[in-house]
């Protein structure tokens, strides 16, 4: 692969066959976006980036991400010495976390249903919660008198 302002693209060319299945007009358009992406490591705005299909934005979208990975893990091995000492050059000590730790939360609810559920408490929310009671009694299901039966 080859690398070029940031952009990662094939040194490959496409087969014949798949040049000849691409129409004119997407042809002069890619022409006309690849001329215009900036070169000498400047970054795409967001015009270019709006004319390209999904499948080169996706692309550039993974390769900005991964390039900010390399990045965060280039800093803590050049300078995540520096998290080891307070502002006068002294160790900190090291952050003692629990053991255990669980990832439910005791006071908030972790869940949509449990933010409804948790405020049902309420006479308002009991006063609304019987309403639905009654409104919905229509449509559920109960036993047909002895008249319906058939058997």
């Amino acid at each position: 692969m080859q690398q070029t302002s940031g952009l990662m693209f094939s040194y490959m060319k496409k087969s014949e066959f798949h040049q000849n299945c691409i129409p004119k007009e997407v042809k002069e358009r890619e022409a006309a976006v690849a001329a215009s992406i900036p070169t000498g490591g400047a970054k795409v705005g967001d015009a270019t980036f709006a004319k390209l299909d999904v499948v080169t934005q996706d692309t550039i979208w993974k390769q900005c991400v991964n390039v900010e990975k390399k990045g965060a893990q280039e800093w803590a091995k050049n300078w995540g010495f520096l998290t080891e000492f307070d502002e006068k050059g002294e160790p900190r000590p090291p952050k003692e976390e629990p053991e255990k730790v669980t990832q439910f939360s005791d006071i908030l609810p972790n869940t949509n249903a449990g933010n409804y559920g948790s405020r049902l408490t309420t006479p308002v929310a009991q006063n609304i919660q019987d309403l639905e009671h009654r409104f919905n009694s229509q449509n559920r299901r109960r036993k047909l008198d002895n008249e319906m039966v058939c058997y």
